[in-house]
């Protein structure tokens, strides 16, 4: 996420403060939680593993995609319960740590908090509390572990005319940035300009499905991941689905799958965007692949960010005490190797990047990056897998150099033949029931099928299938705001920006995939293995009046240089600007 960054902070404060525009004062007071539950105690050493638990078999659900482990699994005691309990963590002043929570995963030697968009919002292991106190207008949305993407052809333009002029353009240019939060969205001061509003309680990357699978010792969950600056003249259609799995000896498995069901490519992505809380783990070690590591320390700032290709690493990288004895607490984060031949949705090779956010006063941040230039089409799916290994700074060392070459990233092929039954009961579709179901979805995305979504209308309680997540969602003429000489302002003509946060369409979950099939004109079936169905025969919310927004009145001595807005919102993005030259290399920016 390095270069969706607030890149301007610097000329507006004059000094490199890292992304995300954190005041340079006195950190706030912090604000105590209730009672924690107990931190996970090191073992000094780790007892000896005995055989590894033969494998389990891939799910026949949703999450098949995510449920065949990439590593050895050893015996252990992991929990995960859905009902609030607090860290005990001190988290910034102002921060409500319930209303991010969606469970806690406990393993021998970590506690997860794991937050409603899938992210992890707290991590205490032996080293107390992992992740950094948090900023108010960012709450667990940004200095926590989660995946995030973009398209540079679209961004890059934007940032680019913000950073001419940050004093005058920075806010404006806001609800225009094409970046995508698996965690959710900004709070407002950081999200749009007064006249286009911004949210002003936290809202998280909506759950459309969540699992605990006491036999694997994995959490399971599914989210629609959000445009992170809302409203927005974009939509997004990225599907994460995230599997967390307790694999024993002070390590969890991470795996993920990224659907694009939008419209634009997605060509820029972190699995993960990460870091540490300093005064729990201040020093950064990094692997080398000769299978010796080294201290390494920088500053994560405006440039000069230290980087590494994965090739050039032992596929890990650790942060521990200053001491960097053999016995002290440690977390490392394996991101893998790769094959020197890049596979056709690769663009460059990958970078692990890291660095302290700035003075440590200011910042309690060690920040971790994996940068992949990738290229996910619509409608195609990437996974990826990575690890978190927590010990001894002598065992986590040894089994992240163990995982190394399990974390790995590839696209996986579709398996039509599993299929989610469906049930219309009562005019309401549902994925449980008894009897001979309506018709049945597939289980896995494919470049073929499109996403169906089950929406509730909460105005009236009515639920229906969709396969457009912004149905219901308020909207609002965006002024254009490129000059008129900027080659892409024809792009930014005629917009709308969208309030998904505020919508009265609530997802409930997803149903699963199908053929898209548009041959009848207007009308959107969808089909599985020749069994058609039309998507407005299903139960369809019932019309309601939505009020036209009032545009944002503009001075008569500046006669507004757009043409007017359109009255009907688009149905999908439209197509991405021009892109500059071919393969532009990654913004050296944070």
């Amino acid at each position: 996420m390095r270069f969706f960054q607030v890149l301007s902070a610097a000329v507006l404060l004059g000094s490199p403060i890292l992304f995300g525009n954190p005041p340079l004062a006195p950190t706030p007071e912090p604000t105590p939680t209730p009672t924690p539950t107990p931190t996970p105690t090191p073992s000094p050493s780790p007892t000896p593993r005995g055989t590894p638990l033969p494998p389990s078999p891939p799910r026949k659900d949703l999450f098949s995609i995510v449920s065949d482990g990439g590593a050895d699994q050893w015996a252990g005691n992991a929990t995960c319960s859905f009902d609030f309990q607090p860290s005990g963590s001190t988290w910034i002043a102002g921060l409500d740590e319930s209303k991010v929570f969606h469970a806690v995963f406990q393993t021998e030697q970590l506690r997860l908090g794991i937050g409603k968009g899938g992210q992890i919002y707290s991590m205490r292991g032996p080293f107390g509390e992992g992740v950094p106190p948090q900023r108010l207008k960012a709450p667990w949305v940004d200095e926590v572990w989660h995946l995030v993407v973009t398209n540079e052809e679209i961004v890059t333009p934007i940032h680019n005319f913000q950073n001419a002029d940050p004093a005058k353009n920075w806010d404006r240019g806001m609800p225009f940035q094409y970046f995508i939060h698996q965690a959710g969205v900004y709070l407002d001061g950081l999200t749009g300009t007064n006249e286009l509003g911004s949210p002003k309680e936290p809202y998280y990357s909506p759950i459309l499905e969540s699992h605990w699978d006491p036999k694997t010792r994995t959490l399971f969950m599914a989210n629609w991941a959000q445009m992170a600056r809302s409203p927005n003249v974009w939509k997004s259609g990225a599907l994460v689905l995230t599997a967390y799995r307790d694999l024993g000896d002070g390590a969890i498995e991470v795996t993920q799958s990224l659907t694009n069901f939008g419209t634009e490519d997605l060509t820029y992505l972190n699995a993960p965007w990460g870091g540490v809380r300093y005064s729990s783990l201040p020093q950064t070690v990094l692997s080398k692949n000769d299978g010796t590591w080294s201290k390494v320390d920088g500053v994560w700032g405006w440039t000069g960010i230290p980087k590494a290709r994965f090739n050039e690493t032992g596929g890990w990288i650790a942060w521990t005490s200053r001491e960097m004895k053999e016995s002290d607490p440690a977390l490392a984060m394996v991101f893998g190797k790769e094959s020197e031949e890049l596979p056709p949705w690769k663009r460059a090779p990958s970078l692990i990047l890291y660095g302290t956010a700035g003075e440590a006063a200011v910042r309690d941040y060690n920040v971790v990056e994996t940068s992949s230039s990738v290229k996910i089409k619509p409608r195609e799916t990437l996974s990826m897998r990575w690890f978190l290994v927590a010990g001894s700074f002598d065992h986590t060392r040894k089994r992240a150099a163990e995982l190394a070459s399990k974390a790995i990233m590839w696209m996986p092929k579709s398996e039509t033949s599993l299929r989610l039954p469906v049930w219309i009961k009562d005019g309401k579709p549902s994925k449980t029931d008894e009897g001979n179901p309506t018709f049945h979805l597939y289980a896995m995305p494919s470049p073929e099928f499109v996403p169906i979504f089950l929406m509730e209308d909460t105005r009236n309680g009515e639920l229906f299938a969709t396969t457009e997540p912004y149905l219901l969602a308020r909207t609002a003429p965006a002024p254009n705001i490129l000059p008129a000489d900027h080659p892409e302002r024809a792009h930014y003509e005629n917009r709308l920006v969208y309030y998904q946060y505020e919508s009265p369409g609530v997802l409930r979950g997803l149903l699963g995939y199908a053929r898209k099939d548009s041959s009848s004109g207007k009308d959107e079936f969808f089909s599985v293995e020749g069994t058609k169905v039309l998507i407005k025969e299903l139960p369809q919310p019932t019309p309601t009046p939505t009020p036209t927004p009032t545009p944002t009145p503009t001075p008569t001595s500046n006669p507004p240089t757009s043409n007017p807005p359109t009255s009907n919102p688009p149905t999908s993005n439209p197509p991405a600007p021009n892109p500059p030259a071919p393969n532009p290399p990654a913004p050296a920016q944070p």
